[in-house]
């Protein structure tokens, strides 16, 4: 039940933050000048600072290991995504309203760019909500989990190929339902993704 909620809460605040996009706002609010932090919140957040190692800045540089190319235009795509305005957090201190933790960990995951992960495995982070892993074989390559629009996906395979050649596409794997599997390939198939043309399902047309 509490995963639910967290979901929910999660799904909320990135159609509040995209709905925000989309009006044009220039900054997101993150400070008093929003709704001040209560003394209660403030001294949970303060309390953070003591349980945690902050000053071990670590897993900012595991982070960044195998970073290869940044993303096309900074991830800014017009009428489709502001990668830009998502980093909102970068190189600032958590406001009082804000457990630092989580702060901390936004900053962490808020990475873009091309990354090799292993041999023949490469992501494309922060070009969408989901990151698109890329599996080479020795005839082609698997896409992983592909992203939420066909406009992300383009840039992240212009990216990838960019860097790493054009290959064959000989599966895609998802991780949703099946019906959804089959209504986003059918969407995904119709757009001009060269990529995608060669892969063998037309019957989903």
């Amino acid at each position: 039940m509490k995963k639910l909620i967290l979901m929910a809460a999660a799904s909320f605040s990135i159609t509040a933050i995209c709905q925000n996009q989309k009006k044009g706002s220039e900054k997101y609010l993150t400070d008093a000048s929003q709704k001040e932090a209560s003394k209660f919140t403030k001294e949970l957040n303060e309390a953070v600072y003591k349980q945690l190692a902050f000053d071990d800045k670590t897993a900012f540089k595991d982070v960044d290991r195998g970073f290869i190319a940044p993303l096309i235009n900074n991830g800014d795509i017009k009428d489709v995504i502001s990668a830009t305005k998502m980093n909102f957090m970068q190189n600032k201190e958590a406001p009082a309203t804000v457990n630092p933790s989580l702060w901390r960990h936004a900053q962490l995951v808020n990475r873009g760019g091309l990354y090799k992960v292993i041999d023949n495995i490469y992501q494309v982070r922060g070009q969408d909500l989901v990151n698109l892993s890329i599996i080479e074989t020795n005839n082609g390559i698997i896409l992983f989990d592909i992203e939420y629009s066909p406009e992300t996906l383009a840039k992240s395979i212009e990216l990838y190929e960019k860097n790493r050649g054009k290959r064959p596409l000989k599966a895609v794997s998802f991780l949703t339902a099946m019906q959804t599997i089959l209504e986003e390939l059918t969407v995904y198939l119709k757009q001009d993704l060269p990529l995608l043309k060669t892969f063998p399902v037309a019957a989903f047309h």
